[in-house]
């Protein structure tokens, strides 16, 4: 493993201070993983976030920003990256079919499933960008859409987001009443996100107005909202609760999503209730999610 030596002055008592720094480190590349010796031997995981001004920023899985001065610091080296060192699936960057101020990290690939027919898959662009694609059957026709989400942690425990879903080509695609022709039914729908707590456990609001454009005539509909919350119990199992209204592309009315998650190492199972507001009974929701990370070192 190549090595680089930095050697860093800092004032104001003019003492100096060797760091050794492994040359192929990127501050703040969450693709990578970093592994982080004090002078008096604790050992971190996780990812240097900056130097600045004499200290060194550092970020473990599930803990708080650490902040060390360079004197404190043995080294820093690259490890390779591991699922151990991941922690397991994160399943915060939506509940089961509402999304959250959260993104994906950086260099990361998440396929997504819901009720065996809605596909999509996503990628973090950057730690707070997360651009994905999505299909769908439809009865007689086929829906795709592309979805982007720029988020923004504004204090400790506070996220916002604001992001858009847009349908590709013909969005819902029908016969019409005499079974003689198609017509296409496209969709914009910007959204803002609040999320309120951690990854472990959160409340999240989401609110949105659609554009819609169907025998050419176009129309707003009405304020589209969601809101739902999520806690996870240990590493492999969450709860969550979502009450929605309209939220696109899978429900038309307000409804309420209660249900659990298996979390694996790198793949998670949901399972849920579904009440519609204007369906008698109960329907089961099913998902499925997979997260690969696309780079280990860049």
């Amino acid at each position: 493993m190549r090595l680089a030596t930095l050697l860093f002055t800092f004032l104001p008592i003019l003492a100096f201070a060797q760091l050794f720094v492994d040359g192929r480190i990127r501050p703040s590349y969450s693709a990578q993983q970093h592994r982080l010796v004090t002078k008096r031997g604790d050992v971190f995981i996780g990812n240097v976030r900056n130097y600045k001004d004499g200290k060194v920023e550092f970020k473990s899985p599930g803990a708080n920003l650490m902040i060390f001065d360079f004197s404190q610091v043995d080294s820093i080296t690259l490890v390779p990256y591991s699922i151990k060192n991941h922690g397991g699936f994160d399943h915060a960057e939506r509940v089961m079919f509402l999304p959250t101020a959260f993104s994906l990290e950086m260099g990361e690939w998440e396929y997504v499933n819901r009720n065996l027919v809605a596909n999509s898959l996503n990628y973090g662009v950057r730690d707070n960008f997360t651009a994905g694609i999505g299909a769908m059957p439809m009865p007689n026709g086929f829906a795709s859409w592309v979805n982007i989400k720029l988020s923004k942690q504004l204090a400790k425990g506070i996220h916002v987001a604001t992001g858009a879903t847009m349908s590709l080509g013909r969005y819902n695609s029908y016969l019409d009443f005499e079974g003689s022709s198609h017509e296409s039914y496209r969709l914009l729908a910007p959204y803002g996100l609040l999320t309120v707590g951690t990854k472990n456990i959160f409340v999240n609001l989401v609110a949105t107005k659609g554009w819609t454009y169907q025998y050419a005539d176009p129309e707003v509909t009405d304020l589209m909202w969601g809101l739902s919350c999520a806690a996870k119990l240990n590493r492999r199992f969450q709860v969550f609760a979502e009450w929605s209204k309209t939220m696109p592309p899978y429900f038309n009315d307000k409804y309420l999503n209660l249900g659990f998650a298996i979390l694996g190492k790198k793949r998670c199972l949901t399972l849920g209730i579904l009440k519609a507001e204007d369906y008698d009974g109960i329907v089961p929701t099913l998902g499925f999610s997979s997260k690969r990370m696309a780079k280990r070192f860049r």
